[in-house]
C-alpha cells in the first residue's frame, strides 16, 4: 500500500503557489497526497483537478480567539484520527504549532516522529522513538 501523506496547510492559495510542486513529487514517488488546508480564495477545485484528496479545515489565519484556536487544535486531532496519515507535513505557523504537538500525542502512531532527511526520497524517511 502506498504511504499516505497528509499536507496541512493554513490557507490552500499557499499551497498552491508553494507546495504544489512538493505534492506532485510525492505522488510521483507513488505516495497517496491528501491536503487539508482552510480555504480563502477558491483554489480547492484546482488543487482536485491535479488530483489530490482535499480536505476543507476552519483554521483561520488571524483569528487569535481562544475558543476558535480551541476548535483548530479538536479539527486537527479528528482529522489525524480520521486519516491515520504515514507522515504529515505541516506548513505555515499555526499548522506547526498545533498539528505538530497533536500529531505528536496520538498514540495511534506509536509516539514517533517522522521527518525528512536530505536524501532521495526512497531514503529519505526516517523516525526517532520519543
Amino acid at each position: 500500500m502506498a504511504p499516505h501523506v497528509l499536507i496541512v496547510v493554513n490557507v490552500e492559495w499557499y499551497f498552491w503557489s508553494h507546495r504544489l510542486p512538493l505534492a506532485k513529487a510525492l505522488r510521483d514517488h507513488g505516495c497517496q497526497v491528501t491536503i487539508a488546508a482552510g480555504v480563502e480564495r477558491g483554489y480547492q477545485q484546482a488543487i482536485e483537478r491535479e488530483g489530490f484528496r482535499f480536505i476543507p479545515l476552519h483554521l483561520k489565519r488571524r483569528s487569535s480567539n481562544p475558543w476558535r484556536e480551541l476548535a483548530s487544535l479538536s479539527e486537527l486531532f479528528q482529522l489525524y484520527r480520521k486519516e491515520r496519515p504515514d507522515l504529515v507535513h505541516h506548513i505555515t505557523i499555526k499548522p506547526v504549532l498545533y498539528g505538530s504537538g497533536t500529531f505528536s500525542c496520538r498514540p495511534a502512531f506509536g509516539g514517533r516522529f517522522y521527518g525528512m532527511a536530505p536524501q532521495p526520497l526512497t531514503g529519505s524517511l526516517y523516525r526517532a522513538n520519543m
